[in-house]
């Protein structure tokens, strides 16, 4: 019997495109990056991106096709992963995720559903205007005052994870806007961020 959905992770570069290739010729089935930097057009250096031979073995997904500059979110990976492996199903085929960024993976094997909640650009540019006059680290060190945060910074910046824990002294929004202008990063949005009490 054949899986519904496989899935195959691993940190970068460890053979996952190599494997996800020879399970999806052996499924008959179609990869869904799950890669948080390969959505991106452009980005072929360091993210270890499937070549054009390989993906030309096997139908690839959610690789290249949004601009560097446009936001992107678990939400979004979510739906769309949803919608491209409805997609391959509905055709008698197998959806192979193969992917490096765990929120992405767990939070569409597990179904999360995330509240649609928007940038409000006001935010952004009031903290935009402040980290300029006053420095990133001010708005850092707001992200510190939050409870636990410290320990999560470094693992937002060791793991390259797009997930912020922090108690309710601040709202996820303020969040999102806050890591944005402070790592200079458009994709943080409310949704990538858990909001938790310690």
């Amino acid at each position: 019997m054949k899986p519904e959905i496989l899935v195959i992770a691993g940190p970068t570069a460890s053979g996952k495109t190599a494997l996800g290739i020879e399970m999806a010729l052996r499924l008959n089935g179609e990869i869904i990056s799950a890669d948080s930097m390969q959505i991106y057009k452009g980005m072929d250096i360091a993210t270890a991106k499937p070549t054009a031979e390989e993906m030309s073995r096997v139908q690839h997904h959610l690789i290249g096709f949004l601009d560097r500059s446009e936001n992107f979110s678990v939400a979004d990976y979510v739906k769309l992963a949803s919608e491209k492996a409805d997609d391959i199903i509905s055709r008698g085929k197998v959806p192979v995720v193969v992917g490096g960024t765990g929120l992405y993976i767990s939070s569409f094997v597990n179904n999360i559903q995330f509240p649609d909640i928007k940038n409000d650009e006001k935010v952004r540019e009031r903290l935009r205007r402040e980290a300029s006059e006053f420095g990133n680290e001010l708005l850092l060190e707001r992200l510190i005052q939050a409870r636990g945060f410290r320990d999560v910074i470094v693992t937002l910046s060791d793991k390259n994870c797009t997930v912020v824990v922090a108690d309710d002294n601040l709202e996820a929004q303020e969040v999102a806007q806050i890591l944005s202008v402070v790592t200079k990063e458009t994709n943080y949005t409310a949704n990538d961020v858990i909001v938790c009490q310690y």
